[in-house]
């Protein structure tokens, strides 16, 4: 049995586990993961953790990254629309875009005849009409180049989703058009930018499709950890034991309530893998926590009697303790961890202790 064993981690990909947004703000070239994370991830799954991406990317748009990531696990691509994995080249799970999509998407572009879009297929092509700046900026952020069509119609299923590129009045305007439509419910909108409105099937959500995951994978619910930065995010957040957010998310993120740890740059995903900040995750728990100074004894006492006393729920007390206290040559010195002393260092510690405790009795020394 491994430390991580049956834990299932997933991580957005842009803004949570790589910072991206200079990239497509720029036309600069993306960085590489911060080395926290790669550390942090390389243990986790060394210790049997099983770690997934789960991205608004469809197939082409992350083929080229995903030789990049340290992954044990199939992935959550196109902001849920498919399940993948990156190591047998293969989808285990697809809700792809039906026929009934042409129909809907003329009734779009009557609407909006300029409408800037990109068409994900389950291969690695990408259809795009009216492209605009944002596109072109989504093109060199992705490393797919697309392949522009005058007439929806020209374009072939299967199509896993519809990525609009636009400025935000315009992008609502478009949400709102379709969600007033009959057949507005068989799809779910959802931001992943200001600039990008996504467009996958009725269910076809991360959260949703990182339950399938972990039914796949035979992971129980109270042992899924998601991390994002945006709206399409929210989705897998809810399905997580503990949601956490990298410092740059978007407000509604942080007011959703996840937890939040340091910036993408920093390495916020190696964050939900630190112990740190320990009262606060077994807080996140539902344990009843105290934190005291592990050499106060009446400290000690009142909080083992506020434990007793707590019902309902597990307690945790956790002690702020000073590494070889009492002696005068080991106190603070990492050094001594897991060193036996010689016999006159022993002597020598024992009389230090011998006269802390007599001090501690009242006893004249």
């Amino acid at each position: 049995m491994q430390k991580f064993d049956h834990v299932l981690l997933a991580s957005d990909f842009d803004n949570t586990l790589v910072y991206t947004q200079s990239a497509l703000d720029n036309g600069t070239d993306i960085p590489p993961m911060c080395p926290r994370n790669r550390e942090a991830l390389d243990y986790f799954i060394q210790n049997g953790g099983l770690f997934a991406i789960s991205t608004g990317r469809a197939l082409p748009a992350f083929m080229d990254y995903a030789k990049d990531v340290p992954m044990s696990a199939p992935c959550v691509i196109a902001n849920g629309a498919a399940i993948y994995d990156f190591r047998a080249n293969e989808y285990l799970y697809t809700a792809f875009l039906g026929k009934a999509i042409y129909d809907h998407m003329a009734e779009v572009l009557a609407r909006f005849p300029t409408l800037a879009f990109e068409v994900y297929h389950d291969d690695c092509r990408i259809h795009a009409m009216n492209p605009n700046r944002y596109i072109r900026n989504h093109e060199h952020l992705t490393r797919s180049p697309v392949q522009v069509v005058e007439r929806f119609a020209d374009i072939d299923l299967p199509i896993i989703k519809i990525l609009f590129e636009e400025d935000f009045p315009v992008l609502d305007a478009v949400r709102t058009f379709i969600l007033s439509r009959p057949w507005g419910r068989e799809y779910e909108l959802i931001y992943s930018n200001e600039h990008l409105l996504e467009l996958t099937a009725a269910g076809a959500t991360k959260g949703g499709m990182i339950l399938r995951l972990a039914s796949l994978l035979g992971v129980a619910r109270k042992d899924i950890y998601c991390i994002g930065d945006h709206k399409n995010d929210i989705p897998m957040l809810e399905v997580s034991a503990v949601p956490f957010a990298p410092a740059n998310a978007i407000p509604a993120v942080h007011e959703f309530g996840a937890r939040i740890v340091s910036h993408c740059s920093d390495g916020a995903v190696a964050d939900v893998m630190s112990p740190a900040p320990v009262d606060e995750k077994f807080k996140a728990f539902g344990f009843f926590v105290q934190v005291i100074d592990g050499h106060d004894f009446e400290a000690l006492e009142a909080a083992f009697a506020a434990a007793k006393a707590e019902k309902g729920r597990p307690s945790a007390i956790l002690l702020k303790t000073t590494k070889g206290k009492g002696v005068s040559f080991m106190e603070n010195n990492v050094g001594w961890h897991g060193k036996a002393p010689n016999d006159a260092e022993y002597e020598q510690g024992m009389a230090e202790l011998t006269a802390a405790l007599k001090e501690l009795e009242g006893e004249t020394v």
